[in-house]
């Protein structure tokens, strides 16, 4: 009731009956549905109060638990991300850290995770077909140095590590600009307790810090079209915004790195795919929306042939220096 009562402060939770009849119920005409509803099985002292989403799909001793960060916002909630023997998560708890979440996190971060097994990218594409790494790679690079007017495009899901690999590869490639795309800002969500953020990014101020991008959005908008587009993605469920579309539409080439069928791999103008790595499955590094960097580990195992964003961008970089266009 304190947590709903202090936190929430939604006030749906009640004792009613006396004595050793006592039991936790709701109001009348209430309905414990708040966005920060799911805390109360966490909290909840005698396991009253359980999660539907969680209830009979695993015996707990069985479960691997790794510690992690949220990805789904700009706080950042520090996580335990609970797997089975067959290394698939089933659940996905807060972790104390008072400097960022406290104990809390929020119901969408919890429960976002089937986006790990939707859709999913294992093998490298080239023309659509399926390829080996070095064959996609290749391909991948032939595209971006035959270009007069590069655009790599950095998704704020991006790890420090690689939107730093990203700059990097860009000061390599004569002419190359580059622009970060998101999902768009929403209006926080304000309890007494607590902040749901808006922005549903885990790294735009990495993207700032790093970058140099802070008005995404507005950058983005401004960009000039490409002949060949470098889309870095590994936004879940991804709707590109009319200006993204314009970009890719009107391009000779695109080259995607996404840890699922998305839009850009998706897309006509695609002609490498490079399979990447969900958050769940790399480690890494965000800067949440207080400016603190927080690293993660690898919670489960990577899917398919997948790799994280800053292998593939470090080998790219690799390959263009062994073949002489980038000093050693």
């Amino acid at each position: 009731m304190r947590f709903t009562d202090e936190v929430s402060g939604t006030g749906e939770l009640a004792v009613i009956n006396r004595g050793d009849h006592s039991e936790i119920s709701v109001f009348p005409g209430k309905v414990l549905d708040n966005p920060l509803s799911m805390n109360t099985v966490d909290v909840c002292p005698v396991g009253a109060l359980v999660s539907a989403d969680f209830l009979y799909r695993e015996r707990v001793w069985y479960l691997n638990t790794r510690k992690s960060v949220c990805a789904d916002c700009a706080v950042g909630c520090n996580t335990h991300v609970d797997s089975d023997k067959k290394g698939e998560i089933k659940r996905v708890a807060p972790r104390r850290n008072d400097a960022v979440n406290k104990e809390w996190m929020c119901d969408a971060g919890r429960l976002s995770f089937p986006y790990v097994y939707e859709y999913r990218l294992a093998h490298p594409l080239r023309r659509n077909r399926q390829a080996t790494w070095d064959e996609a790679l290749e391909g991948a690079l032939a595209a971006l140095r035959q270009s007069q007017n590069l655009l790599i495009l950095v998704s704020a899901w991006t790890t420090n590590a690689g939107m730093r690999a990203a700059l990097e590869l860009a000061r390599a490639l004569p002419g190359a600009r580059l622009a970060s795309f998101a999902n768009p800002r929403g209006q926080d969500q304000v309890f007494p307790g607590f902040t749901i953020s808006g922005d549903k990014n885990p790294n735009r101020a990495g993207a700032a810090e790093i970058l140099g991008i802070a008005d995404i959005e507005g950058r983005l908008a401004a960009q000039t079209p490409a002949d060949v587009v470098f889309a870095i993605g590994n936004i879940p469920r991804f709707q590109p915004t009319p200006a993204l579309f314009d970009l890719l539409d009107r391009a000779q080439a695109v080259v995607a790195l996404d840890f699922y069928r998305s839009a850009f791999v998706e897309h006509d103008r695609t002609v490498v795919a490079l399979p990447g790595l969900s958050h769940f499955e790399k480690s890494g590094e965000f800067t949440n929306r207080q400016g603190l960097t927080q690293s993660f580990e690898a919670a489960i195992q990577a899917a398919g042939e997948g790799r994280a964003e800053a292998e593939i961008l470090d080998a790219m970089i690799a390959q263009l220096t062994r073949s002489g266009a980038i000093a050693g």
